[in-house]
């Protein structure tokens, strides 16, 4: 893949905890991107975020991934990340 010239060497997903995007996005899946970086011979790197241990909307919060969908995310990706 190639943008701006540069030839890319890896795809990151990142868990929107401490950013947001508005306008015209979309969210594209992670089988999507896997399907993506397999097709191009990149590698896929997840951020999980803060990788919580418990289910947050208990608390009445938002939902954030949990530490437990690391081992989903390693199926799929080369590299997952959690802060």
């Amino acid at each position: 893949m190639y943008d701006y010239g540069v030839v890319a060497a890896a795809l990151l997903r990142v868990h929107p905890s401490n950013f947001k995007i508005i306008g015209f996005t979309q969210t594209v899946s992670l089988r999507e991107l896997v399907e993506l970086a397999e097709r191009h011979n990149l590698i896929l790197l997840d951020d999980l975020g803060s990788g919580c241990l418990l289910e947050t909307g208990q608390f009445g919060l938002d939902h954030e991934p949990m530490i437990q969908g690391l081992r989903m995310a390693l199926r799929e990706c080369k590299i997952a990340l959690i802060s």
